[in-house]
């Protein structure tokens, strides 16, 4: 009977040393490397990144792609360096919001279970990478997402299906903004990495210095401006008003506004042309319409002003006739351009 109960003693005694065991065992966390050891390198190298953008070599993208599965997802920029200072590609501005973004999911899940779901990645387009991008059968520069069970086999083709691919042209503006990027990874993924902030000058901690230099500097100079001497000429104001007065007739807004060239190119001859005929007008040609138009009010202004000044007949005679015969020139000319752009003839009454 002693050794029945010894031997029930010794059976529960056993149960709660493996119960504990089990126990604490259960508690202890498990490492990053008994998950996965790639995800683990991964994250380190995304903590050495000032961006937390991974650059991938060729050896890199073989050794962190292949395989049935993996645990982690992949967001990898096709990006060329020798191609970034062309300003209609805009891969500078698509590698910053992108670096952005990255940057944004990087901070968001710091030390939670998603930080080493996904991992942004670029490969630059490089002699030693050139049989990364015939794999991926990439034309043109994009963004895709690597699924986790996307099977990847060293060297063999890999198979991207569209809607895993972000490319610009799928986008009606360009360049594609980080809001699209984001939109993109929260689609493919289901990670919602939220708001990106794009540092910007304002937040800058010396912005708040140069401003106040900036607006002393405007002010010093206004106060210098305003009592100066020839602040109190009348040719000064006269000028002043001239230029309005032409730059309004020439239409300067307009050229503004609409952004119209000066100048355009003849498509047979390649030669220039200054004038447009028709309805339209090129910058050069308003501007001429308008140095015409200030010309005809200054000859006018010359005969009814100065003419009367002048202390002998002849000479009155001479600065009257001189001032009709450059306002009569130039209202010649600006009929001959109109009766050129619109087909009308003007009768003239004697």
């Amino acid at each position: 009977m002693v050794q029945i109960m010894r031997l029930c003693g010794f059976a529960v005694s056993t149960l709660l040393a493996c119960g504990l065991v089990g126990l604490c065992h259960a508690k202890m966390p498990v490492s990053d490397k008994s998950i996965d050891e790639r995800a683990f390198e991964l994250s380190k190298l995304r903590q050495s990144s000032t961006d937390g953008v991974i650059e991938f070599s060729s050896a890199q993208f073989d050794k962190y792609t292949s395989g049935r599965r993996r645990s982690y997802q992949l967001v990898v920029f096709l990006n060329a360096r020798h191609l970034q200072d062309k300003p209609q590609l805009h891969l500078r501005e698509l590698r910053e919001d992108y670096g952005f973004m990255a940057k944004a999911h990087r901070d968001r899940f710091k030390g939670s279970e998603s930080e080493g779901k996904l991992f942004f990645t670029e490969i630059n387009f490089e002699k030693s990478t050139q049989d990364v991008f015939r794999r991926l059968n990439a034309q043109s520069l994009f963004i895709f997402r690597l699924p986790a069970t996307l099977n990847v086999s060293p060297g063999e083709n890999i198979k991207l299906k569209d809607q895993d691919m972000l490319k610009p042209e799928t986008f009606a503006k360009s360049p594609i903004e980080v809001n699209d990027m984001v939109s993109f990874v929260r689609e493919k993924t289901g990670i919602d990495i939220g708001k990106v902030d794009k540092p910007t000058i304002f937040q800058a901690w010396w912005f708040p210095f140069a401003a106040l230099s900036f607006l002393s500097s405007i002010l010093y100079i206004a106060y210098k401006v305003f009592y100066a001497d020839f602040m109190k000429n009348m040719v000064f104001y006269a000028l002043a008003t001239l230029f309005v007065y032409w730059f309004s007739v020439s239409g300067g807004m307009h050229n503004i506004i609409r952004g119209m060239p000066m100048v355009t190119i003849d498509p047979n001859s390649k030669a220039p042309r200054y004038f447009m005929p028709g309805q339209g007008q090129l910058g050069t040609e308003g501007f001429v319409m308008g140095s015409l138009y200030t010309s005809v009010g200054l000859a006018f202004a010359l005969v009814v002003y100065i003419a009367p000044k002048a202390k002998s007949a002849s000479t009155q005679r001479i600065i009257a006739y001189f001032g009709l015969f450059t306002a009569f020139i130039c209202v010649q000319q600006v009929i001959g351009v109109y009766t050129w752009k619109t087909g009308y003839h003007w009768r003239k009454y004697i």
